[in-house]
């Protein structure tokens, strides 16, 4: 299970079992009763499936990764055992996800032909992309700032009257950790070592000078949540490993956002920190993607819970569909938006 706020749900991933792709990731809640049966949950999933019309077929049933097949039914009872709702995360069994690989491939391409930027350009593209993602990384963790809140209190703005003093703080410590990541992104991945997530996490938890960049000593947990993360004991070591696995130049032959995203699966994973362990680890996965040749991008605050649904889907069930889904989604669309910045701001000469 996973606790979103009021709400709990399960989390899984179901596919067609015929070979009908699916247009896009999609999130149906249903909420399992007693009275609850297979007809009602196929039901709803066909009908809301025909709304977006991207699923015509007739047979659904849940697989992990390994294409092991469930039931709808023990689903049913395994949320109706615990009082949850379910959250379906619908996937194309990766095939889809392949397409947006090549696709972002082609996307970034053509983004490098249009380098070097000229001042007023990287001036923009990093004005627009610092508020995007430091109002969706801060909002994704419970952040109430709006996007308009979060470029005010950035450009200098008193805090927003109705808000803590947290959150604003969050939104400053982001930015200013994210300030430190840029000056990163013009290095190379072995470069990130224990001490630069030690500095981003002291600058992400600035106002918790207790946690701030200092693993923790003691168990943590996500509430509701199935995933066991490691004993404090063990965080050295497996850092060790991160680390490891992060500098190995076998890295270096893997799609870039394939990498950037493992990264941050990866250190998530491990929740080495008592605070900031999300944050931190998609500051790491922008550092990565910038490195190589990406501008920086975000998941929507909107789709947080099916961001978190899908992260937990990746830990508990390993399965990663979802959550790649939306991560080359997101780096898509971001690449859209950086041309759209680049064609609006050429007046002045390259640099």
């Amino acid at each position: 299970m996973l606790n979103l706020g009021i709400k709990t749900y399960y989390p899984f991933t179901i596919l067609p079992l015929e070979g009908t792709l699916l247009g896009s990731e999609t999130s149906i809640l249903i909420n399992v009763k007693e009275d609850t049966t297979e007809d009602n949950v196929k039901a709803t999933i066909r009908e809301r499936l025909i709304q977006k019309s991207i699923y015509k077929g007739d047979i659904i049933t849940l697989r992990d990764s390994e294409q092991n097949e469930y039931s709808i039914q023990e689903v049913i009872k395994l949320a109706r055992s615990s009082s949850t709702k379910m959250e379906v995360i619908l996937s194309n069994q990766g095939v889809a996800n392949v397409e947006l690989r090549s696709l972002l491939v082609e996307m970034c391409s053509l983004l490098k032909k249009k380098r070097p930027l000229s001042q007023t350009q990287i001036q923009k593209v990093w004005e627009e992309f610092s508020v995007d993602m430091t109002y969706t990384s801060c909002g994704i963790e419970g952040n109430t700032y709006t996007r308009e809140e979060t470029e005010m209190l950035i450009k200098g703005a008193i805090a927003v009257t109705g808000k803590t003093e947290e959150e604003a703080q969050e939104i400053l410590n982001h930015h200013t950790a994210l300030q430190y990541a840029e000056k990163l992104t013009k290095s190379h991945p072995r470069d990130i070592k224990e001490s630069v997530l030690t500095n981003l996490h002291a600058l992400l938890l600035k106002h918790k000078p207790q946690q701030a960049g200092k693993y923790r000593t003691y168990p943590i947990g996500v509430g509701g949540s199935q995933t066991v993360f490691p004993e404090a004991n063990e965080i050295s070591a497996l850092m060790v490993e991160y680390f490891d696995w992060l500098h190995d130049d076998k890295r270096d032959k893997e799609h870039p956002i394939v990498f950037a995203l493992q990264a941050h699966l990866k250190l998530v994973a491990i929740h080495p920190y008592g605070d900031g362990n999300g944050r931190l680890s998609r500051l790491i996965m922008n550092i990565i993607a910038v490195q190589k040749g990406y501008p920086i991008f975000w998941y929507d605050k909107e789709s947080a819970a099916i961001y978190k649904a899908a992260i937990h889907t990746q830990q508990v069930l390993n399965n990663d569909n979802c959550i790649q889904r939306m991560t080359y989604e997101s780096a898509a669309r971001s690449l859209k938006y950086y041309q759209r910045i680049l064609e609006e701001n050429t007046v002045d000469s390259v640099e």
